[in-house]
């Protein structure tokens, strides 16, 4: 048998600590575990905004048109009315616009939903863990990947909020997209 030389025998050294230190490969999921965590590339994330800012700004509208209708005061009227012209600007505005050059905001807002019986759907508003009587109120104007459904009934749920548009409530609360979740264990 032949010895390696000094030379030699480093190189095989460091080829074993090489190979020994590298990570090791990652085992894919199975496609149905439910836990792997759903998310959004940056391009459909834009997408996914503008259409929830659009469909949040045409909400707002038609609250603002019915507190119009319904205003006993005519300064409460006029406000209304002011407040209904700029949404209407704005939401001209971001429709001229390309979905790629919409401006999100840096910060995201995560939260743990047990999703209700009657499941998830745009304009409720998620009934997060530790949410109290005076909010913050989260309005899902922005459906997660894949839709409303794959949230399943009675399931916990890890979500990452992009909000999109502040709602007017007496309360902080906003409309928002849901970027990305991922089911999580019940628990407490």
């Amino acid at each position: 048998m032949r010895r390696f030389s000094g030379l030699g025998s480093l190189l095989v050294a460091v080829l074993v600590l090489i190979l020994a230190c590298r990570p090791s490969p990652k085992k894919p999921r199975p496609q149905g575990d439910r836990r792997q965590a759903q998310t959004t590339s940056p391009r459909d994330l834009k997408t996914l905004c503008y259409r929830a800012k659009l469909w949040a700004m045409d909400q707002e509208m038609q609250r603002y048109r019915t507190w119009i209708q319904n205003a006993q005061d005519d300064q409460k009227r006029l406000e209304y009315r002011r407040a209904l012209a700029r949404l209407q600007v704005e939401r001209e505005r971001l429709q001229s616009m390309p979905p790629e050059s919409l401006r999100l905001p840096r910060d995201s807002v995560v939260v743990l939903v047990t999703i209700p019986p009657e499941g998830c759907s745009l304009g409720m508003v998620l009934p997060y863990e530790g949410l109290s009587r005076s909010g913050p109120f989260y309005v899902v104007a922005g459906p997660p990947p894949g839709g409303c459904p794959v949230l399943q009934p009675g399931h916990r749920y890890r979500l990452v909020l992009r909000p999109v548009l502040p709602q007017n409530y007496p309360f902080p609360s906003s409309y928002v997209c849901i970027v990305a979740y991922r089911e999580v264990p019940a628990g407490p």
